[in-house]
């Protein structure tokens, strides 16, 4: 068994987005169809493959998916996952994760870490510090102001407060994340789905109760809204625990996906599986 499976989340052109183009999107899926067999989350687990596979998915049920990367992958006769935050499914609420990279987008850095720092505590305010580690993809100020965020008690109140600033929240909802018309679509276009949680947050962090209650959650809005599909989970952030993985198991998971950056060679740990953030492959074909 040699499987890559590999994270996306933006595909979308002229933005102030950290998004994939349409065009680098085609190039990399094109790349992947000649160099892998692309599979959908399903083959892996029911066959088990002894080829060189590879699984698409998108996180947190961005619109993009419907969109801009639902034809380039029907292009390709590919199949991909989509795991769906069972948030967007029952409240018009944007999540903490979107509200972040709407005000990045519209404000910049520097903006945002001032606005933050005008509400948040001062010991979470954001300083000039060096890069915190786990933020590979940002420059310093960048990963500070996303560690202050990961690891305040209560981001949201701060979040909310300046989102509500910029931008009119049922606005954004509907213009960002997935609806459920558009994934019934996507279902009969061959498309599969998989849990995200319900509120998009730390798994790993949690005391083990507020764990299993997000889990629980999102899963029961997941299998109400996709009853067919085989149950898999994608840990937001990629953050996850033993008991994380042992509650997994326990709720009937077949998979979880994490973000460690490996091939999976074996079906030992199928509630561990590594995975791959597009800039990964971008820069392994680019060069």
């Amino acid at each position: 068994m040699e499987n890559i499976i590999i994270v996306y989340h933006y595909v979308r052109d002229k933005t102030n987005f950290k998004a994939f183009t349409t065009s680098q999107f085609r190039e990399q899926v094109s790349y992947l169809s000649k160099n892998y067999r692309i599979i959908g989350l399903s083959e892996l687990i029911e066959q088990k493959p002894r080829d060189k596979t590879c699984v698409i998915t998108f996180d947190d049920g961005i619109k993009d998916g419907f969109t801009n990367a639902l034809p380039i992958l029907e292009e390709h006769n590919a199949k991909a996952t989509f795991f769906i935050p069972g948030g967007i499914l029952t409240e018009k609420k944007v999540l903490n994760a979107q509200k972040r990279h709407l005000l990045l987008a519209k404000l910049g850095t520097e903006k945002f870490v001032e606005e933050f720092n005008s509400s948040a505590e001062s010991i979470f305010r954001v300083r000039e510090e060096s890069k915190k580690q786990g933020y590979q993809f940002d420059d310093a100020l960048t990963s500070n102001l996303k560690y202050m965020l990961d690891n305040m008690d209560n981001p949201e109140t701060v979040l909310t407060k300046i989102f509500g600033k910029y931008f009119n929240e049922e606005e954004e909802f509907e213009k960002i994340y997935l609806n459920k018309q558009e994934m019934k679509k996507m279902q009969g276009r061959n498309m599969e789905f998989g849990c995200h949680g319900y509120n998009h947050i730390w798994l790993g962090k949690l005391y083990f109760k507020d764990m299993k209650s997000d889990i629980e959650k999102g899963l029961a809005v997941f299998q109400e809204n996709f009853p067919d599909q085989i149950k898999t989970i994608s840990y937001p952030f990629g953050s996850y625990s033993p008991l994380t993985v042992r509650l997994a198991k326990e709720l009937g998971f077949k998979a979880g996906l994490t973000i460690e950056k490996r091939i999976n060679e074996n079906t030992e740990n199928m509630l561990e599986l590594g995975r791959f953030d597009c800039v990964d492959i971008l820069k392994k074909y680019s060069n």
